[in-house]
């Protein structure tokens, strides 16, 4: 009788390569993801786990990359301080408006900055500034900016994002 070893060891190693080439979201593919990753890791970010989302939305919705999560810097210490359910590290409606999930937010205030701003030629920090935060626009411009450098400046060596605790609950199927 032959030894099934072979070919569990074969199956094996098809699971492995299938799981690890289908999980390819958890792994930063872009020098963009790369930054914000390490950036919002830097900063013991929740948002860290989503760096690929700020990127996605914002070349859908042909903003800088960088906006969004420096805006979070700014309004909720990148997401460390924000009304919890909300998902809302942005201070979008005061902080008050709910979004379902970090993805959520992301998308529709990066699609909302493009509609409500960029389309409308209000397309810098300092411009966005004065209808974003209209009381103290200068030094929010100011902090929005240097987090903007910040990222830019933040080395972009290979990191792999860490797994979000909502993926690790998942049951596996196979």
């Amino acid at each position: 009788m032959r030894s099934l070893f072979p070919k569990i060891l074969f199956i094996g190693l098809i699971f492995v390569v299938s799981f690890l080439t289908s999980s390819q979201k958890v792994f930063a593919t872009d020098v963009r993801t790369e930054k914000v990753a390490n950036f919002l890791q830097s900063q013991n970010s929740p948002l860290v786990y989503f760096a690929q989302d700020f990127v996605e939305a914002a070349d859908k919705n042909h903003l800088d990359y960088r906006l969004l999560v420096a805006i979070s810097g700014v309004e909720s210490t990148f997401g460390k301080y924000y009304l919890r359910g909300t998902y809302n590290a942005y201070g979008w409606g005061g902080g008050l408006i709910y979004f379902k999930s970090w993805p959520d937010g992301i998308s529709s205030i990066s699609a909302d900055l493009k509609t409500n701003y960029v389309d409308k030629g209000v397309n810098n920090v300092w411009s966005i500034g004065r209808i974003y935060c209209p009381p103290n626009s200068a030094n929010w411009s100011a902090k929005v900016q240097y987090f903007m450098e910040k990222i830019d400046a933040t080395p972009a060596a290979f990191v792999s994002v860490p797994v979000s605790p909502e993926i690790q609950a998942l049951p596996l199927t196979i």
